[in-house]
């Protein structure tokens, strides 16, 4: 986790933030701009679950 100035804090995704990709994955700017496609909730703790596990094997990091 990297804290940065202002008291924000960036770090991986984690189940818990499913719905939140969900909704951003639904916002048309941000479909335009990223490959965040997710039909569902359960899609998106999948998707992050993919990312946890590539991340922990050292072949992607999101």
């Amino acid at each position: 986790m990297l804290t940065l100035s202002g008291g924000w804090e960036l770090r991986p995704w984690q189940a818990d933030d499913a719905d939140v990709l969900f909704a951003a994955g639904q916002d048309r700017t941000i479909r335009l701009w990223n490959r965040l496609l997710v039909n569902s909730p359960e899609e998106a703790r999948q998707r992050i679950e993919r990312m946890r596990r590539r991340w922990q094997a050292e072949l992607a990091a999101i």
